[in-house]
């Protein structure tokens, strides 16, 4: 069982909550939404230096390509080619290497590219000896010759070579490092794209807490009206007899705390407090000379105080706001054991918030004065529940009211609804 003493949002300040926290129903779905922005905040917060670290082990990651003299398609974005644009034959100054030429190479990247710290090597059929060369540094190494520009944007370069004969280039190999720029990577873009719906989340959520802000307040006095309507007309029935004043705020009392420590949610909690409040409405309908007189009820009289559950159902029927509210008020004097009114329904049969309704009306009728006896000993009440569990009584839910007696909440609703009439309580003790 729950304990009585438990914040629920269902609690007013004074102890009994009968209100519905609109807060709550309304945020109801914000962890998800808190989640889904912590979530997001930590992807974006990884993907941009993780975008940098990338980038910056690609820029330092040394390509190299080959390339065949018959074969220079591009490789990344990358072509090299090397031509000779002059040659001539010298044996006065060359004797032993009288043929000469001046090559051309040029590097040509994709417009994309940022292509740094490049060389290109070439290999030839033969050492080569450089007369002359521009744009680079060439070193050679046997029959390779190798360029390093002096600029990286320098793509052209050339040199006059001599050689016993006209040099033919036998490969290519091009080593170099791509630049890349973290800010143009499809891992940037999808930054930028979560950045941006991040943007959108955050300006939404904000707005939406101010317009949420300004319908709980709409919302709050809307139910605080709704709230003070009840509790007035609750008074206009109970006004019908001096004696059961605050009956009906006692009753709701008990059905709201019953139904909370049977573990039920707030909305159907919120739902049994209204139905409770309204339980007696169809007394409205009934004469006071019968619903006064201190004598006993002859037969035909008792049967107009028994019309004032279908007077209720039929004052109820159009109010489909609250569900079962109009059963509230048709079945709370069936009897678990099918002996009840009006209609003689069993156990289960009776809906479960005219059985728990049952039981708080009748230890409000028990520990109240009435016009035709004072109030019993709260542990007279206490056997007349138990006696009567499973017979008037659901026997599952009458333990929770006597728990309601036994730890003092009874008493806290009673100092709330404070009787009429207690000159007469206090004489019949």
């Amino acid at each position: 069982m729950n304990n009585g003493n438990e914040n629920h949002p269902l609690r007013q300040q004074t102890g009994f909550a009968f209100m519905t926290d609109p807060a709550n129903r309304i945020q109801k779905n914000r962890p998800f939404s808190r989640i889904f922005m912590v979530l997001l905040t930590l992807i974006i917060v990884i993907c941009y230096p993780l975008n940098l670290l990338l980038a910056k082990a690609k820029s330092n990651k040394q390509c190299v390509y080959q390339f065949e003299p018959h074969d220079l398609t591009p490789r990344d974005g990358v072509t090299f080619s090397l031509t000779v644009t002059k040659q001539w034959t010298d044996q006065s100054l060359h004797p032993a290497t009288p043929a000469g030429a001046q090559y051309d190479g040029i590097l040509t990247l994709d417009e994309t590219l940022d292509f740094r710290n490049w060389t290109v090597t070439i290999a030839f059929n033969e050492a080569p000896i450089i007369d002359s060369s521009w744009n680079g540094q060439f070193v050679i190494n046997g029959n390779n010759l190798t360029f390093t520009p002096d600029d990286d944007t320098a793509m052209t370069f050339g040199a006059v070579m001599y050689s016993r004969q006209l040099l033919t280039p036998t490969g290519y190999s091009i080593t170099g490092y791509h630049r890349v720029n973290p800010y143009t990577t499809p891992l940037h873009y999808f930054s930028v794209g979560l950045f941006i719906l991040w943007v959108i989340l955050i300006t939404t959520q904000v707005l939406t807490y101010f317009r949420t802000r300004s319908l709980l307040k709409r919302q709050a006095v809307s139910e605080e009206i709704i709230n003070q309507a009840m509790q007035t007309f609750a008074s206009f029935i109970d006004a019908k007899d001096s004696y059961t004043r605050g009956h009906s705020q006692r009753v709701s009392a008990y059905s709201v705390e019953i139904a909370f420590r049977m573990g039920l949610d707030s909305e159907s909690i919120s739902h049994i407090y209204y139905t409770s409040m309204l339980h007696d409405c169809g007394k409205i309908g009934i004469s006071d000379a019968v619903l006064k007189k201190s004598a006993g009820l002859n037969d035909e009289e008792y049967a107009l105080i028994r019309e004032h559950t279908t007077i209720g159902a039929k004052m109820l029927r159009n109010f489909t706001a609250v569900p079962g509210i109009q059963d509230g008020a048709h079945y709370h004097h069936e009897r678990y054991d099918g002996k009840g009114y009006p209609e003689g329904l069993r156990g289960e049969q009776i809906p479960l918030f005219a059985r728990i309704i049952c039981i708080a009306d009748a230890f409000d009728a028990m520990s109240s004065n009435r016009c035709y006896r004072g109030c019993m000993e709260m542990e007279v009440i206490i056997t007349e529940l138990q006696k009567n569990a499973g017979r008037q009584f659901d026997p599952s839910i009458i333990g929770y009211m006597i728990e309601m007696i036994r730890d003092g909440f009874v008493d806290a609703v009673q100092k709330q609804y404070p009787f009429s009439f207690t000159e007469i309580r206090e004489s019949s003790h």
